[in-house]
């Protein structure tokens, strides 16, 4: 509405200036110079002329200036709108398809791992299952939902101070049935500190990983620590291709915790033994 009535009156005002400047104006002048007078009464009467010209065209370019600015402004908040409208027409594409709303990458691998965890200590356990194969099924949910290409679990004994190796995803070779002592290799540091150990870059030729093309080295080692109720019941043993950044090795470290009632029957089994 503003932008309009500036408009119009620019317009207006140009088309005053124009027939004052080249119509009336000089008839103006020349009535003057024609008239009887002094020189200086002449020169006088011509100068409120030009004073009027001048006022005329300074008003018309305060208009034209602000109408130019009242123009940027305008088109400014378009261009404002349009950016909003793309973003929020991209952002819902991305949430149909891949169901993350304003989730970074991280974010979401664990938010994945802890559904994966819920839904399996949700589902009704089989007495038929062994500890074993429910430490499976832990584990090869974590490898899915973490991109790891292998992994281990560990349950501890706290009467022998040991971790023995229960469960395996993807492994090249069997678990050794020789547990490790507390404070012992990598997992037996982190069964007795109870704190997440990462590896980058891994040690050389520490725990091929067997693919379809040959045996590969993996780039990163993840040792997590399981605890439930201030004890470390469990250690999961990650192998991955990638390096992990700090959020995700935080968010795995909160999330992995909801696994320690699968851990919880071997654990007692363990120490009862």
């Amino acid at each position: 509405m503003v932008l309009t009535i500036l408009a119009l009156t620019f317009a207006a005002g140009l088309l005053y200036t124009l027939y004052h400047i080249g119509y009336i104006a000089p008839q103006h002048l020349s009535e003057i110079f024609i008239a009887k007078g002094s020189p200086a009464q002449q020169q006088a009467e011509a100068d409120k002329v030009i004073k009027q010209i001048f006022t005329y065209v300074s008003v018309e370019f305060v208009v034209a200036l602000l109408l130019v600015i009242m123009l940027a402004i305008y088109v400014n908040n378009i261009k404002l709108a349009n950016i909003v409208y793309v973003e929020r027409s991209s952002d819902s594409q991305r949430n149909e398809s891949n169901g993350v709303q304003q989730m970074s990458t991280d974010e979401y691998i664990a938010e994945q791992l802890a559904r994966q965890i819920n839904e399996l200590l949700q589902q009704a356990s089989p007495s038929h299952l062994l500890d074993k194969q429910r430490l499976e099924q832990l584990l090869t949910r974590i490898c899915h939902a973490t991109g790891a290409v292998a992994g281990a679990c560990f349950v501890c004994n706290h009467s022998t101070q040991t971790a023995h190796g229960i469960a395996s995803f993807a492994l090249s070779q069997p678990l050794s049935p020789e547990p490790f002592a507390y404070g012992e290799g990598f997992v037996g540091q982190v069964a007795q500190s109870g704190k997440l150990l990462y590896l980058h870059p891994v040690p050389g030729n520490y725990l091929p990983v067997k693919t379809g093309l040959g045996n590969a080295q993996p780039l990163s080692l993840l040792y997590l620590p399981v605890v439930q109720e201030g004890n470390t019941v469990g250690v999961i043993e990650l192998a991955m291709f990638k390096q992990l950044s700090e959020n995700l090795l935080e968010n795995l470290q909160k999330n992995i915790h909801l696994s320690s009632p699968l851990f919880g029957n071997a654990h007692m089994q363990a120490n009862n033994s």
